[in-house]
């Protein structure tokens, strides 16, 4: 199981009411100005440490997001 669905697990279970929808709206913003971020870095040598990172704290095998 990756590190993501752990998260996503462990955090569903301490919710005890649904966030409100101006707070979901604003964190799937977050979210994919993060992803965005990510994916411009993914072939700039800028995020090569950043790469390296994430194949050290792989938990699950290969990103599904990234596709490396």
């Amino acid at each position: 199981m990756s590190a993501l669905r752990q998260l996503v697990r462990a955090l569903r279970t301490c919710a005890t009411q649904p966030l409100p929808p101006a707070v979901s709206h604003a964190a799937h913003w977050h979210f994919l100005g993060a992803l965005g971020v990510g994916l411009a870095a993914a072939s700039a040598q800028v995020g090569a440490p950043y790469r390296e990172l994430g194949r050290s704290l792989a938990v699950g095998g290969p990103s599904t997001v990234l596709g490396q």
